[in-house]
C-alpha cells in the first residue's frame, strides 16, 4: 500500500473505467466504500486475465484539479508486477518467464525460463524441498514440482557417521555419509506412488570401477525382490522413469570393496497415490484401482469392481457387474438387473433358486421364489425346485391326497396314506391327518380309570402347552414375544412386535431375509462373515469369520500377532509379532524374530543346528540341535573343540609345559626325533621328487598327498572345523584320508540287478552317497584368486589346481573353471544359430539342427581365420533333465546310446552343464562305468566317484529319491496335499500327463485343485464319471467349493466341451477343454480310427494350450495307460522317425507298475500305428 496524506477525497466526483472486466470486478469497486484491501470480486476491480494490456482509469467530473496525494489500496497479497509476499517485499525469481510470479507464493505464472533452469524446475522459494540445480550454479536448488522424497522414510546400510535423513532435508550442503563393503541407501515413500523422475547428488569414494543400480519394489526394500530402474557405470544427476512403486534402493556395487558413500540430496518427482496434476493438487477418481495418471487423471490400473471408463465414472451396463464389467448377472435373478458391484440379485431369485446371486439350487424339500415354499406332502420331501412337483408321483406322505404335487391335506375325519383311513373313534371324527390321533380333548369312549379308549382315540389330550399350537400341538410359535400364541392357529398374543429374527405380521412365523437378523430384521449380517449369511436371531456368523476378523459376529479385528481365519494363526516370526491380520504379512519386513528364516511372512523356522537372526549362526551341540532363537544347547553340552552356550566358539587348545618334564623324558624325545629324521631321509631317497611330480598312478598319487600337506582354500567357505592356520602360512591345510574301495563296492555284471534291488530297499544308495568326500579335498588356489572369481558361475564349485585345464595361446589369463577327469576334458563351447558366430579367432557355423524326443542334435563346423583347418563338431543337448531332481533313466540311457552311436570320437568328449559337477558327473560316470564294465566284467560306482572327486569337487552333487506324484498346493484347511495321481513326462518340453482315477464324492475338490495348481487346461475322460461325484453341473449351473467355481460354458459336440474354472480370491479365470470317448465302453477297445481321432484332437489342443494333459479313467490305469502310451509313441514317430512301443510302455510303467496288464492292449498299440502309417504311406521313412 502506498499512503500519502491528502486534503480531500475526490473519487466521489468522477467516473472510473478499465480495459476489461472479470466477473463482478467492475471499475467502480475501487472508488466505492468501504475503504480496505480485503479481497472480493464485489469489492475490488478485476480485469480479464486473458486480455492484454490491462489498465484502470479515473476521470474527474468537474475538470482539472490540483492533486497533492494519491492513496491506493492494493489487494492483500496482490502485488505489482515482479513482486510477491505478504507485503510484496520479495522479487519474483529471474528464472520465471518474464520474471512474473503469483503474489501469494512466488510460483512462476508462465513457467520456467529454460535458459537458466534444468527440467523446467526453477523457483527455490517454494514450499517443496529442492531437488536439482540450475545449470549455471549447482549450489542453488529450485523446483516447481512436488518432491515426494521429502516426507519419505530413509535409511542407509551401514548406518554411517552422518544420518540418512540429511539426504532429504532440503539442504544440499548437508550430506548423509556411510562406509562399508555392502553399502546401500533405502527410501520408503510409505505408499505406492507414480514416479516420473529421480534426482541424486551422490559421491562414492572408490578407486575401482563399479556399477550403480537403482531398484524399485512394492513389497520389500530388498533388491532381490525388485525391478531395476537404472543400472550403469556412471550415475547421472537426473534419471527419467515412469514406474509405480513404494520402495527405492540405491546400490553402488564395487566387487565387495570397501567404499564410502555420501548423498547430499535425493529427489523423487511424483504425486501421492490419490493425487495428480502439475502440483499434485487434483484428486484421482475415487473408483480407480490404485494410482491414476499424473497428467490426465485416468485410471491406468483399471477400476474397482462395477465401474468402467477412463476415470471409472461409468457404472456397468444393464445386466453386467464386477471387475471390468465382464461378469453377467445371473439368469436366475428375479430382476434381470443386479448390483453392478458384486452381482447381488435385486428383488430376490426366480423359482427354484436362492443365494446371494441366485446360483444355488433350492435345498431338498423347498421350491418356488427364493426357495421359500416347502413340499411337505411329497415322499422324502423331494420335489421339483421350480414348481414343487413331487419327484415320486406314485404316492404321497401320510395326511395328503395322492397327486403330482401332494399339496392337499386329508379332509376332516380322514388320515394316513392317500387319506384312506377314517378316525371313527374321535369326537366329531376329528383327528390328525398324519397318524389319526384324535384332536378332541375327550375320546368317544373312555375308560375313566385308565384313560385308554377302545378305538383309535387312545390318548387323553389337554390344551397345548405354552408356545405350542396347531394340530396335535406339534407347531411352536418361535417368533411370538415370550413364545405366547393362540393354541389353535398360532396367532401371537402380542401382535405389536415379534421376537428377534422373525417378521411377517400377527403370526411372526417368517424368519429374517437372507443377510439380515435381530429385532425387526433390520440389522445386516457382518460383511466379515465367512459365509454371506448369519444366524437370523443373534447375527452369529455361520461358518466363522473371514481372514483378519474374530468374535461372535466377526466385528473384532484380530488382536496383535494373530491373523487368518477366525484369527487362529499367530505370526511368531514377525518382529514384535506384528503382522497383517488378513494374510500374516509382517508389517516390518526388514528382519524376522531370531529363530526364523527371512521372508515376507517370517513363518519358516531355522533348520536344525542353526539359530539366531535369519538363521545365520550355527551351533555345535553334542546330542540334539540347539534352540532356534538363542541357540542354547540344552542336553549334553558341546562337541569336541567347541564351547559357549551355543557351542559356536572354538575351544582353546591346552598348551603343554614341556619345561616341567624331567630330563629323562627330554632324552626320550630326542631319541624319537632322531629316528624320525632317519626314516624321513630314507623315504626321500626311495622316492625322487621327479617321480612324485610326474606320477600318473591314482593310488600312488593319493598316497603321496596323504603324507604331504595339501593347500586348502578358505576364500569362499562360510565355516570350517579345521584348526587355525599358522601365522606365516598363506593357506590352512587338510589331509584327506584315503579309503581303499577296491573291494567293497565292486559289483559283477551278472549280479547288478539283484544288488540294485537290495540297495533300493535299505537306503543303500543314500548311505554310499553320504560316504563320498565332500567339498574341497585339494587346493583350489587359482580359482580362489580375486581376479578369477568373476569367471566362476558358483563360488563353491572350483577346479582343483592339480587337474584344472590351463588355457594356452594368445590369452591374457590361463584360468577357466574346467577340469580334466581321468583324461577326459570338459570345456564350454558356444552355440550358433543360422548365421556364422565369431569367437576370438574361431568361426562357428551350424550346418544342421534337429529336435528329437528328449534331446537336440546339432552339426557345427569350426575354422580358424588364419588357417585352412576346418573341423566338424557334433553337439548333443539333453533337454529333459529337471532343475531339481534326476531325469528319466530310460531317456538318459537312450541319449547316451545315441551319442555313442552317432558321434565319431577322434578326440576327447566335452561334457558340460551349468556348474559342471552334477549332470556332467552323472554322464561321465555312465560312460566310464559302461566301457570299463564291458572290459572287466564288473562295475564299481563308489571307486569311480572317489576318483572323479579327486579331479573336481562335488562331482555327482546330490542323492535324489524321486517322487512321481503331483502335490496339491492350494488345498483347503481340511485337506492334504495328496491325490491318487502320477506324473508322466512326455517327449516334448511342454508335454506332461497327469494320470488319475475318476474322483469319488470326497475327492472332487482335490481333482479340481490339481487341475488348477498344475495349470492343466485339458482333461481326457475315458470312463463315465460316478453319479454321486459329478465334476460339473448342467450348462450354466455353477458348482462351488473353497475358492473355485466350476461351470460348463459350451458343448461343441458330444465328445468335447468347455468348462470355466474361476478362482475367486485370485480373480483368475481359465477355460478347461474336456474330451470324452463315448465309443470306448467297458473293456471293448474302440476302433483305431476313433482312438487316432481322439489323439489328434487332444494333440492339436495341446499344441495351442501348451499345458499338462489330465487323463482320467475308472481306476487310473486300465484305459489311461493306453492313451498315454499311444501319445508318446506318436510324438516319437513325429520327432525321431522311430517307433518303439516297448520303450514307451516301459517308460510309463516306471511311474505306475499297474499300467499294462493285458497283452491285447499291447498288441492294440501296434494296430493303431499300423493303421496310421497305412493312411500316411510313410513306411519307407520309419524305423520300427
Amino acid at each position: 500500500m502506498q499512503n500519502i496524506s491528502i486534503s480531500e477525497n475526490l473519487t466521489p466526483f468522477g467516473r472510473a473505467t478499465q480495459s476489461s472486466q472479470s466477473g463482478e470486478g467492475g471499475p467502480r469497486n475501487a472508488i466505492l466504500p468501504p475503504i480496505s484491501n480485503e479481497w472480493g470480486y464485489d469489492k475490488c476491480t478485476h480485469t480479464d486475465p486473458y486480455k492484454s494490456p490491462a489498465w484502470w482509469m479515473f476521470n474527474i467530473s468537474f475538470g482539472p484539479a490540483f492533486i497533492t496525494d494519491i492513496k491506493i489500496y492494493y489487494r492483500e497479497q496482490c502485488c505489482q508486477k515482479n513482486f510477491w509476499g505478504k507485503d510484496c517485499e520479495h522479487a519474483c525469481t529471474e528464472n520465471c518467464i518474464g520474471q512474473q510470479c503469483y503474489p501469494g507464493n512466488g510460483f512462476c505464472v508462465w513457467g520456467c525460463n529454460a535458459e537458466h533452469c534444468l527440467n523446467d524446475i526453477c523457483d527455490k522459494t517454494l514450499q517443496f524441498a529442492p531437488m536439482v540445480a540450475r545449470k549455471d550454479e549447482l549450489d542453488v536448488f529450485v523446483t516447481c514440482v512436488n518432491n515426494i522424497a521429502t516426507d519419505a522414510s530413509v535409511s542407509q546400510n551401514p548406518s554411517g557417521s552422518q544420518p540418512a535423513n540429511l539426504a532429504n532435508d532440503g539442504d544440499k550442503t548437508s550430506c548423509s555419509k556411510t562406509q562399508g563393503t555392502n553399502v546401500r541407501f533405502h527410501v520408503d515413500m510409505k505408499e505406492i506412488r507414480i514416479v516420473t523422475e529421480i534426482y541424486l547428488t551422490v559421491k562414492v569414494n572408490s578407486t575401482m570401477e563399479g556399477v550403480h543400480t537403482i531398484y524399485a519394489s512394492n513389497s520389500s526394500v530388498f533388491p532381490d525382490k525388485a525391478i531395476v530402474l537404472y543400472q550403469g557405470e556412471s550415475l547421472p544427476t537426473a534419471i527419467g522413469v515412469h514406474a509405480v512403486f513404494r520402495y527405492l534402493t540405491y546400490v553402488p556395487a564395487f566387487n565387495n570393496a570397501v567404499l564410502g558413500m555420501e548423498i547430499c540430496e535425493i529427489g523423487i518427482v511424483g504425486c501421492q497415490s490419490t493425487q495428480y496434476g502439475l502440483h499434485c493438487n487434483k484428486t484421482c477418481p475415487s473408483k480407480c484401482r490404485g494410482p491414476c495418471d499424473l497428467e490426465t487423471g485416468f485410471c491406468i490400473f483399471g477400476c474397482l469392481g462395477g465401474w468402467v471408463g477412463q476415470k471409472c465414472e461409468q457404472a456397468c451396463s444393464f445386466g453386467y457387474y464386477g471387475s471390468g464389467c465382464n461378469e453377467q448377472c445371473s439368469v436366475t435373478c428375479m430382476n434381470p438387473r443386479c448390483s453392478h458391484i458384486n452381482g447381488e440379485c435385486i428383488n430376490g431369485c426366480k423359482s427354484g433358486w436362492k443365494g446371494f446371486n441366485c446360483t444355488q439350487e433350492c435345498s431338498n424339500g423347498y421350491f418356488g421364489e427364493n426357495c421359500t415354499e416347502f413340499c411337505g406332502g411329497c415322499l422324502s420331501n423331494s420335489c421339483d425346485p421350480l414348481d414343487g412337483l413331487c419327484k415320486i408321483t406314485t404316492a404321497c406322505r401320510s395326511g395328503y391326497v395322492d397327486g403330482d404335487y401332494c399339496n392337499q391335506r386329508c379332509s376332516n375325519g380322514y388320515f394316513g396314506g392317500n387319506c384312506t383311513d377314517y378316525c371313527w373313534g374321535c369326537l366329531s371324527n376329528l383327528c390328525d391327518p398324519f397318524d389319526g390321533l384324535c384332536k378332541s380333548q375327550q375320546p368317544a369312549a373312555v375308560d375313566m380309570f385308565t384313560g385308554i379308549t377302545a378305538t383309535k382315540c387312545n390318548v387323553l389330550f389337554l390344551e397345548c402347552s405354552s408356545g405350542n399350537f396347531g394340530e396335535n400341538c406339534t407347531d411352536y410359535c418361535w417368533g411370538c414375544l415370550s413364545n405366547l400364541c393362540d393354541p389353535l392357529d398360532g396367532l401371537c398374543n402380542i401382535t405389536t412386535a415379534c421376537s428377534p429374527g422373525y417378521t411377517d405380521g400377527e403370526y411372526c412365523n417368517k424368519t429374517c431375509n437372507y443377510g439380515f437378523y435381530g429385532n425387526g430384521c433390520i440389522k445386516k449380517c457382518s460383511r466379515n462373515c465367512h459365509m454371506p449369511h448369519c444366524n437370523h436371531i443373534t447375527g452369529e456368523c455361520v461358518g466363522g469369520c473371514k481372514n483378519g476378523w474374530m468374535g461372535f459376529n466377526c466385528t473384532e479385528e484380530c488382536k496383535n500377532g494373530y491373523f487368518g481365519t477366525n484369527c487362529e494363526d499367530f505370526c511368531r516370526g514377525c518382529l514384535l509379532n506384528i503382522c497383517d491380520p488378513v494374510d500374516g504379512f509382517c508389517r516390518n519386513t526388514t528382519a524376522c524374530n531370531p529363530g526364523y528364516k527371512y521372508g515376507e511372512h517370517c513363518n519358516e523356522l531355522c533348520d536344525d543346528w542353526y539359530f539366531g537372526n535369519n538363521c545365520s549362526s550355527r551351533c555345535n551341540c553334542l546330542i540334539k540341535p540347539c534352540a532356534k532363537d538363542a541357540g542354547e544347547c540344552s542336553i549334553g553340552g558341546c562337541k569336541a573343540e567347541w564351547r559357549g552356550e551355543s557351542c559356536n566358539q572354538v575351544r582353546a587348545k591346552k598348551v603343554i609345559n614341556w619345561l616341567a618334564i624331567g630330563g629323562g623324558v627330554a632324552g626320550l624325545i630326542i631319541i624319537v626325533l632322531i629316528l624320525l629324521a632317519v626314516c624321513f631321509t630314507y623315504k626321500r631317497k626311495a622316492i625322487s621328487t621327479e617321480d612324485r611330480n610326474q606320477a600318473t598312478n591314482t593310488e600312488y598319487d593319493l598316497a603321496i598327498r596323504d603324507q604331504e600337506e595339501v593347500p586348502y582354500s578358505l576364500a569362499d567357505r562360510e565355516e570350517t572345523e579345521q584348526p587355525p592356520a599358522r601365522e606365516h602360512a598363506v593357506h590352512s591345510y587338510n589331509n584327506i584320508p584315503i579309503v581303499d574301495t577296491s573291494c567293497n563296492y565292486k559289483i559283477p555284471i551278472e549280479n547288478l540287478k539283484q544288488v540294485f534291488n537290495e540297495k533300493q530297499k535299505d537306503c543303500g544308495f543314500k548311505n554310499e552317497f553320504e560316504n563320498l568326500p565332500k567339498e574341497n579335498g585339494y587346493p583350489c588356489v587359482e580359482g580362489s584368486r580375486e581376479e578369477n572369481k568373476v569367471k566362476n558361475r558358483f563360488l563353491t564349485t572350483l577346479p582343483y589346481d592339480h587337474s584344472r585345464i590351463v588355457l594356452k595361446g594368445n590369452t591374457n589369463h590361463d584360468y577357466i573353471n574346467a577340469s580334466y577327469i581321468d583324461e577326459k576334458c570338459a570345456q564350454y563351447w558356444p552355440d550358433s544359430v543360422d548365421k556364422p558366430l565369431l569367437v576370438d579367432i574361431y568361426s562357428l557355423i551350424m550346418t544342421e539342427e534337429k529336435q528329437h524326443t528328449h534331446y537336440m542334435c546339432r552339426k557345427i563346423t569350426m575354422s580358424i581365420s588364419s588357417s585352412m583347418d576346418v573341423r566338424n563338431v557334433c553337439q548333443f543337448q539333453f533337454t529333459q533333465w529337471p532343475d531339481h531332481g534326476v531325469p528319466d533313466s530310460i531317456k538318459l540311457v537312450n541319449f547316451y546310446r545315441r551319442v555313442s552311436e552317432d558321434c565319431n570320437r577322434n578326440g576327447p568328449m566335452i561334457v558340460h552343464c551349468s556348474a559342471g559337477v552334477g549332470r556332467t558327473g552323472t554322464f561321465i560316470a555312465i560312460d566310464a562305468l559302461y566301457e570299463n564294465g564291458k572290459k572287466v566284467g564288473y562295475v564299481d560306482v563308489m571307486d569311480y566317484l572317489h576318483m572323479m572327486r579327486k579331479d573336481r569337487m562335488n562331482m555327482i552333487k546330490t542323492y535324489v529319491d524321486d517322487e512321481f506324484r503331483p502335490y496339491l498346493i492350494s488345498y483347503g484347511r481340511t485337506r492334504t496335499d495328496y491325490i491318487n495321481a502320477v506324473i508322466i513326462p512326455g517327449y516334448r518340453d511342454d508335454s506332461i500327463f497327469l494320470v488319475t482315477q475318476c474322483p469319488i464324492k470326497d475327492t472332487i475338490v482335490d481333482f479340481w485343485t490339481m487341475i488348477y495348481d498344475h495349470n492343466s487346461r485339458i482333461i481326457v475322460l475315458l470312463d463315465p464319471i460316478l453319479e454321486s461325484a459329478q465334476l460339473w453341473l448342467e450348462r450354466k449351473e455353477m458348482m462351488e467349493f473353497h475358492d473355485l467355481s466350476i461351470i460348463m460354458e459350451e458343448e461343441s459336440h458330444l465328445e468335447e466341451l468347455k468348462i470355466a474354472m474361476n478362482h475367486k480370491t485370485k480373480q483368475d479365470k481359465r477355460v478347461i477343454n474336456v474330451f470324452t470317448a463315448s465309443e470306448w465302453q467297458g473293456a471293448i477297445l474302440p476302433s483305431s480310427q476313433t482312438m487316432l481321432g481322439l489323439l489328434k484332437s487332444v494333440g492339436n489342443c495341446r499344441d495351442s494350450q501348451k499345458c499338462p494333459i489330465t487323463v482320467v479313467c475308472r481306476n487310473g490305469c486300465t484305459k489311461s495307460w493306453l492313451f498315454v502310451a499311444l501319445s508318446l509313441i506318436l510324438d516319437k514317430l513325429e520327432l525321431d522317425d522311430e517307433i518303439d512301443v516297448f520303450q514307451a510302455v516301459r517308460h510309463i510303467q516306471t511311474r505306475r507298475p499297474e499300467f499294462l496288464t493285458n497283452c491285447d492292449h499291447y498288441q492294440y498299440c501296434y494296430k493303431c500305428i499300423k493303421d496310421l502309417l497305412k493312411g500316411q504311406s510313410v513306411y519307407t521313412n520309419t524305423y520300427i
